[in-house]
């Protein structure tokens, strides 16, 4: 069986079947079901990317395709679509520097697989997401896989941000402006990163015999349940702003984990008379311009290098397929700088 017969039982042109096989831009999905859908019933299988025309670049021994997948398993890349936007850089950029090609895909569900993926003619993924579905990671198994957020499995590489070093960070940089009396916002959430940081923030300054108050550590959700949901964070950040106008002496800084966060507390401090970067300086976090704004005065941020961590990710993935026999997994971090506002 050859590319011609798939191109004459599809109905299409060689030079289409070739884009498919090659991960292509050009042919619709429709085009590309038919064509995948021919190539199982008639048994053909492309040769390997070794045995195609073109030069190799070294160290790519192992690759087969010439295609890479990442997949979005969960809706992370649509709350924090400026961090995937970045993300989605680093990666594609690394990819294309070695010559390859990038299938993107959202998999919530174990039936949402692309076709290449399912008939493993992707040389390796590279997954992002908290909240998984374990059928889809099941049926990932077989192929190299590298994940770009923090997850329960611990069998495969790892490339993520250094959230406990976000934490140290933000406390060494207050300590160094000569602040010591501080704050942590702990905000109600389902993701255990900004719990994380707010950990390692308060370690860090204690350690260095700073005082740190965290606001929101002992906040019960049930306080709110009876609001409206759009009225629920709101009435925490009050609740936030009360907490801290209570306190005695006041606060020299506020550490905020993330800029999402941050844009929405402001204007509550603001109406709470308490001015940020005038009464209080505050650190946030993650570097997201889509959020910070239009906030007056900026706050300090941290940026967490998330294209180098998409490249980086491209280049772990590589190497785990060119070392498939190589059983210690490999956790990498990224290490976050701080952006002082201009």
């Amino acid at each position: 069986m050859s590319i011609q017969d798939v191109a004459k039982v599809a109905g299409v042109s060689k030079s289409t079947v070739s884009r498919i096989i090659n991960g292509q831009p050009g042919p619709s999905a429709q085009t590309v079901r038919t064509v995948l859908r021919v190539m199982d019933q008639i048994g053909y299988k492309p040769r390997p990317l070794s045995q195609r025309p073109g030069v190799r670049k070294a160290g790519r021994e192992r690759i087969s395709t010439g295609t890479i997948g990442l997949l979005m398993l969960d809706e992370g890349h649509l709350r924090y679509p400026q961090m995937f936007a970045e993300m989605l850089c680093g990666v594609s950029s690394a990819i294309a520097d070695q010559g390859m090609n990038l299938l993107f895909a959202e998999v919530k569900k174990h039936d949402r697989v692309p076709p290449l993926v399912k008939r493993m003619q992707v040389d390796g993924l590279l997954l992002a997401g908290s909240e998984v579905d374990d059928h889809v990671i099941t049926g990932l198994q077989p192929l190299p896989k590298v994940w770009l957020t923090s997850h329960s499995s611990l069998d495969n590489d790892q490339v993520l941000l250094g959230n406990e070093a976000v934490g140290r960070i933000a406390a060494e940089y207050f300590l160094n402006q000569g602040k010591s009396r501080l704050v942590a916002v702990k905000p109600p959430s389902r993701f255990s990163v900004y719990a994380h940081r707010v950990h390692a923030f308060r370690y860090i300054a204690e350690m260095a015999g700073a005082k740190v108050t965290v606001l929101g550590e002992d906040y019960d959700p049930v306080l709110h349940e009876h609001l409206p949901e759009r009225d629920r964070m709101p009435a925490f950040y009050r609740m936030i702003a009360r907490q801290f106008k209570s306190l005695s002496p006041q606060p020299e800084g506020m550490f905020v984990p993330s800029d999402h966060f941050t844009a929405e507390l402001y204007p509550i401090f603001i109406e709470e008379e308490i001015n940020p970067m005038t009464d209080v300086m505050v650190v946030s976090c993650d570097h997201q311009t889509n959020f910070l704004t239009g906030l007056k005065p900026a706050p300090v941020t941290i940026d967490l290098g998330i294209r180098v961590i998409g490249r980086r990710a491209v280049e772990q993935l590589l190497w785990r397929i060119n070392h498939p026999g190589e059983a210690r997994n490999v956790q990498l971090s990224v290490t976050p700088m701080i952006v002082e506002p201009e």
